[in-house]
């Protein structure tokens, strides 16, 4: 048996409902997968943003420069109200939830925002607002935003900025507001699929946790394809 269930994110619920054993081979035993060069360059951009609002440095990519308007400025972080990369941290059952979102905006407790920086190869990828709304992650920051910071509020808005990274400099904003039943129900959804991952966190073979074949090759392919055996046109079979 592995006693140790790590603490759930956002991230990591959603690798969990594409693939059990994905996660497993991640978070359970702890094989190192390879970041992709496109999560990378996100990673990159994200600390240009952070760099800029908390230190006032410059962005040196000039997509990231191209939407600095759609966030609060260095200013507003200093006077206070803006949470740059802010930990959120709760329970879901007897499961520890971390996560980290990008900027969260609480001048006006009674309307918090939640700004999110996704970076995309082609606009077409974005979500829609119809989507944003019951977006996985928004929602879990949502709820745990409202819960800490903002007790007064009875909605969040969502704001998903989206910046191109290949070829041309096109960018663009998706907005949503969700209600706090919206995003406290959502979050009590959750409670099944992390007790699934429990549960899947004990076992000790990787043939006893469920594998999703239509995963396999998605995103560039996985990390693991070679621990499970797989073999070339296997997906979607």
């Amino acid at each position: 048996m592995i006693p140790n269930m790590p603490p759930v994110s956002p991230s990591s619920i959603k690798t969990f409902r594409a693939c059990n054993r994905k996660w497993w081979w991640d978070k359970i035993i702890g094989v190192p997968g390879k970041d992709s060069p496109a999560a990378m360059l996100g990673t990159e951009l994200h600390q240009q943003l952070e760099d800029w609002l908390m230190k006032r440095q410059m962005p040196a990519s000039e997509r990231i420069r191209e939407v600095l308007h759609c966030f609060p400025t260095p200013d507003d972080y200093e006077a206070g109200g803006i949470l740059v990369e802010q930990w959120l941290r709760n329970t879901i059952g007897t499961t520890k939830f971390r996560g980290r979102a990008d900027v969260i905006d609480i001048r006006d407790p009674k309307h918090p925002i939640i700004y999110d920086l996704k970076t995309t190869g082609n606009l077409k990828w974005g979500l829609s607002a119809k989507k944003l709304k019951t977006d996985l992650q928004m929602n879990c920051y949502g709820f745990n935003t409202l819960e800490k910071f903002a007790p007064e509020a009875k909605q969040i808005t969502f704001k998903h900025v989206y910046v191109q990274t290949k070829n041309e400099h096109n960018n663009k904003v998706v907005t949503a507001v969700a209600t706090y039943d919206d995003a406290k129900s959502y979050w009590t959804s959750l409670g099944p699929t992390v007790a699934e991952m429990v549960m899947a966190s004990a076992e000790e073979w990787a043939e006893a946790v469920p594998m999703s074949k239509d995963h396999c090759y998605a995103y560039g392919g996985c990390a693991y394809q070679s621990l499970c055996g797989v073999k070339k046109g296997w997906s979607k079979r």
